[in-house]
């Protein structure tokens, strides 16, 4: 939840950083696969945790980076704001099936401190 808050809270302070980003994203399989590696471990703890429950790797990878990409590129397109963050963190939440008061109180909770710099 906090990776996909801040990726998109990230593309709405800095349009050019989330362009370059979707744009690179569909050539770069490099990128891909450095963004994959945190967030496979994520969804392994939530599964072995019995947070989240899923029947396939990939479509959950899926899940959680598609949500992001199109997130970051609503945001940059001016179509929603900061609030969709947050939004699109709970449905990703949902989708793994979080229930929905623990998923809408958990988007709620403050972000850790940001670092200065893009995430990339």
């Amino acid at each position: 939840a906090i990776g996909c808050r801040v990726f998109i809270l990230q593309a709405l302070e800095d349009p050019d950083w989330a362009a370059a980003i979707l744009r690179v994203w569909s050539r770069s399989s490099a990128l891909a696969e450095r963004v994959a590696e945190p967030v496979l471990a994520d969804l392994r703890a939530g599964r072995q945790g019995g947070r989240f429950r899923y029947g396939s790797e990939a479509a959950a990878l899926d899940l959680v980076q598609g949500t992001v990409l199109a997130g970051m590129r609503t945001v940059v397109e001016a179509r929603a704001g900061a609030e969709h963050a947050a939004a699109s963190a709970c449905l990703v939440l949902r989708g793994l099936s979080v229930p929905v008061a623990e998923a809408e109180e958990i988007v709620r909770r403050p972000l850790p401190p940001r670092r200065n710099t893009p995430v990339f």
